[in-house]
């Protein structure tokens, strides 16, 4: 395996801090990258830097003399329009973000207009933007961020199936694939944090993606959208949903101990939550790619795609993954979505585009990524987009009582 892509970068920032003070200087950036600067640099702007600027190749190779990157654009071929009718001619609501967590805006909006919100939500991303773990709520004044707003979905909207589509390359790469399978554990001395979602729990089960899907079940704290308890027996899920058995909800752990060491313990059964609702309840994770899809047809479902999983610039998975493709390859990657979107029978009655247009998608590709999202509206009965006002942001509070700001 190669050094991690990180561990090149830092490599270069040391070999280039010739003051050996943790810090580009104005001088040494200059020397580096030929312009006049206001502030010194520490490691992390310059990764930053690196990345945002296209200075590393997908390959994890560097250049402080990259080529131009130019803008593309994106016009459907009569293929796409077939299958983009044949996807989305029947959505009763579709939106364009810039957040993934104003999902949740699009989807309280399509509620607001008597649409029923499908138990199964098909999310296309480089991330899965789902935590786990017993700090893994979803804090009740500052709502879901981008990290985490599948949590609050599943909570919220009591979804069954959650299907994370996985970028073929991503499940590929060399310094990923063993992670995402679980042939590699993740492992953090902060145990009772939570963790974001990346990988197949049971290590006895080593799973490829390239061969089919895998799935995870977790109890869901409706709550506050915690996931816990992973891949239990099915006799165990029973006896804690049912009431037979009492499902352990929060602990805080003394680092010092062993990790199965525990204090504090909170212990609950089975309840109702003020609206009704059983307060916990199963919820299956689906790993899968593109190519591995199951059949949707006649099915209800809702889609987001994020449009990092088309392009993905590196900014938050520098050790792991990179894929910035060019205007011919980022076109190529719009088709085969919608040709396996189209074989596999998704028809969604909600779909939300999302730009990640703050760093995680190149900024040469916005707006290609912008035609691609506006040929999915344009698509659908509505035509248009109509929401331009929301009330969550990237990663700023969420105020629970300020309604839905609308159209």
């Amino acid at each position: 395996m190669n050094i991690p892509r990180i561990k090149t970068i830092k490599n270069l920032f040391d070999k280039l801090d010739t003051n050996h003070d943790g810090k580009l200087n104005k001088n040494e950036q200059v020397s580096i990258f030929g312009v006049e600067v206001k502030q010194s640099m520490n490691l992390r702007d310059f990764i930053n830097t690196i990345l945002r600027k296209g200075y590393m190749d997908n390959e994890g190779n560097i250049s402080l003399n990259p080529s131009p990157q130019n803008f593309g654009r994106y016009t459907p071929s009569i293929e796409d329009k077939n299958n983009l009718n044949n996807i989305f001619s029947e959505t009763k609501f579709a939106d364009n973000i810039n957040n993934h967590n104003q999902a949740l805006d699009s989807i309280e909006y399509a509620k607001s207009k008597d649409i029923k919100i499908p138990k199964i939500l098909i999310n296309f991303d480089s991330h899965s933007d789902i935590y786990i773990g017993n700090d893994s709520s979803i804090d009740s004044k500052q709502g879901a961020n981008i990290a985490n707003w599948v949590n609050e979905c599943i909570a919220d909207y009591d979804l069954t199936d959650v299907y994370w589509v996985i970028p073929e390359k991503m499940v590929n790469d060399k310094e990923l694939k063993h992670i995402i399978n679980g042939k590699f554990q993740l492992k953090s001395d902060k145990i009772n944090d939570s963790t974001p979602l990346i990988q197949n729990l049971e290590s006895d089960n080593i799973k490829d993606l390239n061969k089919g899907e895998f799935i995870q079940t977790f109890i869901v704290d409706r709550k506050d959208g915690k996931l816990i308890h992973p891949n239990l027996s099915e006799t165990e899920i029973n006896e804690m949903l049912f009431g037979k058995k009492e499902i352990l909800v929060e602990y805080t752990a003394n680092k010092k101990l062993a990790l199965k060491s525990f204090n504090n313990k909170k212990t609950v059964y089975q309840e109702k939550l003020e609206d009704g609702r059983d307060r916990f309840a199963r919820v299956n994770i689906h790993f899968t790619t593109e190519n591995t899809l199951a059949d949707f047809k006649n099915k209800e479902v809702m889609t987001t795609i994020d449009m990092d999983y088309f392009s993905n610039s590196g900014i938050d998975t520098t050790s792991y993954y990179r894929d910035n493709k060019n205007e011919e390859e980022l076109n190529i990657a719009f088709s085969k979505t919608l040709q396996k979107m189209s074989e596999a029978g998704i028809k969604p009655t909600i779909h939300t585009t999302c730009l990640s247009d703050d760093d995680y998608l190149p900024s040469e590709d916005i707006p290609q990524a912008t035609d691609f999202a506006n040929s999915i509206i344009s698509s659908t009965p509505q035509k248009n987009d109509i929401i331009h006002s929301y009330s969550r942001t990237h990663n700023l509070e969420y105020n629970y009582e300020k309604p839905y700001k609308g159209i």
